[in-house]
């Protein structure tokens, strides 16, 4: 019976610490809780970071500029038919497909635009009349270190 309670406890107990993840060490939560957004006139959603906020990342000013992944998913194939344009790191439009690869564009923080790194965007100016949505996966790797984050943008072309 002690054998059985024994072994009980041990396997509850590494159950217990296998759930268990130090935030400090999560990596996805760091660029999760670092996105900023802008929006100009309801039209577009942008993201970024502040470059010094993840360690090792640089934008495209830096000496040794940070590749960033980001693949759009949700509505992007209907924002895009509805002509909202799908917006990579570097600032360009993403014409085939979903998924881009680019260094961070190095942007002037202001008042609108909380961020100095730029990530994505969906800009919607030239759309229908409507709301839309885009999921953004965002990833990168620095300092030897994983990013991951998902958020959801919206642009209004009213």
């Amino acid at each position: 019976m002690k054998k059985k309670i024994l072994g009980l406890s041990v396997l509850v107990g590494s159950a217990m610490l296998a759930g268990c993840i130090d935030p400090s060490k999560d990596n996805s939560s760091v660029l999760q809780n670092a996105l900023k957004f802008s929006t100009s006139n309801t039209i577009s959603e942008y993201v970024g970071i502040i470059e010094t906020d993840i360690p090792s990342f640089e934008n495209s000013a830096g000496n040794n500029p940070t590749d960033v992944t980001v693949t759009f998913s949700g509505g992007a194939e209907a924002a895009r038919t509805a002509g909202c344009l799908l917006q990579d790191a570097a600032d360009q439009n993403i014409t085939t497909g979903v998924t881009s690869t680019s260094q961070s564009l190095s942007v002037s923080v202001d008042p609108g635009r909380p961020y100095d790194s730029m990530l994505g965007g969906l800009y919607c100016n030239n759309a229908s009349v409507g709301t839309y949505t885009a999921d953004i996966q965002i990833s990168f790797t620095a300092g030897g270190k994983n990013y991951s984050a998902k958020t959801t943008l919206t642009a209004t072309k009213s």
